[in-house]
């Protein structure tokens, strides 16, 4: 549970809080996404894959252009390629249903997978989650510098299918 002292501390950091947000935003979309597809409700899943895809683009942005490359210096570049792998993974999963809104011609084995790499995506959403601790070291300047591109990467407003996926 937390503290009124950890409450002030995210309070104090906006980027640690919008942050968190931002992986609550992304996780109730992919749990959103999960039941639609296990319940072959293929054009709900649709629509929302095409609200994940879009709301969440600027996040993975974020994540895959300035905060993973920071990661990398202290946990090594194969943890972060992991990372970057996981996004991948929910991506073609996103871009599976964009690509079948109907559900037409689907066979229980594509199902599977969609469902499987939508709950890697889920799994990916909460424990990165865990990367908030790589703020707490941040200085104020720096918390600032990565909040600026976290915004910069919400104007750009690239949606997840458009994005680039480096390697760490």
């Amino acid at each position: 549970m937390n503290s009124i002292g950890d409450w002030i501390k995210e309070a104090e950091c906006p980027l640690k809080h919008e942050f968190a947000a931002d992986h609550r935003n992304f996780t109730k979309g992919l749990v959103g996404l999960i039941e639609a597809v296990e319940k072959n409700e293929w054009t709900v899943a649709a629509a929302a894959a095409e609200v994940v895809n879009r709301e969440n683009g600027p996040h993975v942005a974020f994540e895959e252009e300035i905060l993973y490359p920071y990661v990398a210096e202290t946990r090594g570049r194969s943890f972060v390629q992991s990372l970057y792998e996981e996004h991948r993974i929910v991506i073609l999963a996103i871009r599976f249903l964009l690509e079948h809104p109907s559900g037409d011609g689907v066979t229980p084995e594509q199902r599977r997978q969609v469902i499987e790499g939508l709950q890697a995506g889920l799994g990916h959403a909460v424990a990165c989650g865990s990367l908030l601790s790589y703020f707490v070291d941040l200085n104020e300047k720096q918390q600032e510098a990565f909040l600026a591109e976290l915004h910069r990467c919400r104007r750009e407003g690239k949606t997840l299918l458009e994005l680039e996926h480096p390697t760490a």
